[in-house]
């Protein structure tokens, strides 16, 4: 099933990253990114995504590259929503939230298509994660691991700067007292 899809939905991606669209800018930011001609003008969206395009273009520069990098930020994400939802339940719990993630088609869908969310939510939900690590044990490494995934967050989707400050507020710090 998830095959399928991925199958079905990576040559519609391929067929809509030309010019004109997201995916097509994206595309063209990260391999100017490469040849060092972009950015030319301010920003205009979130710089994140472009820059980890780039990346995956520096070890091959094909949209396949990309797709594989999706993917595996899907099943990052998939694990991470496993080990949210032991932290908060159970481990049935938390296997039960990973796979239903792992079925959902519109997240499959995105997996292939070459846009900022795959990357947003595998960053998001290891944000709360990080946030939750800190809760359970507030140390040193645990607040720089938030904040940079925090801040990461935010550079590719800035709507997170209201939502990460106040998710670090509302850690529970009774563990340091």
């Amino acid at each position: 099933n998830v095959a399928g899809v991925q199958t079905c939905a990576l040559p519609i991606s391929y067929a809509f990253s030309g010019k004109g669209t997201d995916m097509g800018h994206y595309v063209r930011a990260g391999k100017g990114i490469l040849a060092g001609e972009w950015p030319i003008e301010p920003f205009e969206r979130a710089p994140l995504w472009p820059y980890f395009l780039s990346i995956v273009f520096i070890f091959n520069n094909s949209m396949l590259a990309v797709a594989i990098s999706q993917v595996l930020l899907v099943v990052g994400t998939v694990l991470l929503t496993y080990l949210l939802g032991k932290m908060f339940f159970d481990q049935v719990t938390g296997l039960i939230a990973g796979f239903t993630l792992s079925l959902y088609g519109g997240y499959i869908f995105m997996t292939v298509v070459p846009l900022s969310v795959g990357l947003e939510v595998f960053l998001a939900t290891l944000s709360l994660y990080s946030i939750c690590c800190l809760r359970e044990n507030f140390r040193f490494r645990n607040a720089i691991l938030a904040g940079t995934v925090g801040g990461l967050v935010c550079l590719v989707r800035p709507n997170y700067y209201a939502v990460f400050p106040t998710a670090l507020v509302l850690v529970d710090r009774k563990s340091t007292r």
